[in-house]
């Protein structure tokens, strides 16, 4: 099979498929199968996963609240973005953080698939099986 296109979007929507099924199949990550889906996410899916992750953690950065004096910014572990913000900062951080979304979900990234074998393939619905078409099935 040669290398195909997907889209940022389709391989985080495989992706909530595949966490789906670990939830309500025990073992499948530890299978031949959670094998297959790790090393294609590795391969095609992280580094720029981690491109986007990196843009997000600048623009809570940038809007963050930070002390007058010493300019250090302000964390806050109770927050999950990691900073305290002002109400214009929080909002403009948000809408920072959907456009970064946005556009990274659009991204098309050739993929090298990992197949699994039809045997090591846990039970999918159409919708499933579709979802992992070119990824981890042929």
């Amino acid at each position: 099979m040669s290398n195909l296109k997907r889209t940022i979007k389709q391989i985080k929507e495989a992706d909530q498929v595949v966490g789906k099924l670990y939830q309500t199949t025990p073992g499948l990550m530890d299978s031949k199968f959670g094998y297959g889906w790790k090393r294609f996410t590795e391969n095609n899916y992280l580094p720029t996963l981690k491109k986007l992750q990196e843009e997000v953690n600048d623009a809570r950065i940038d809007n963050a609240m930070e002390d007058p004096i010493t300019r250090e910014v302000l964390r806050d572990q109770t927050n999950p973005r990691g900073y305290k913000y002002t109400k214009e900062g929080l909002k403009a951080v948000i809408k920072k953080e959907n456009e970064i979304n946005d556009r990274y979900d659009l991204v098309e990234i050739e993929v090298e698939p990992y197949l699994v074998a039809e045997e090591n393939l846990p039970e999918l619905t159409e919708e499933q099986r579709e979802a992992l078409v070119g990824m981890v099935i042929a």
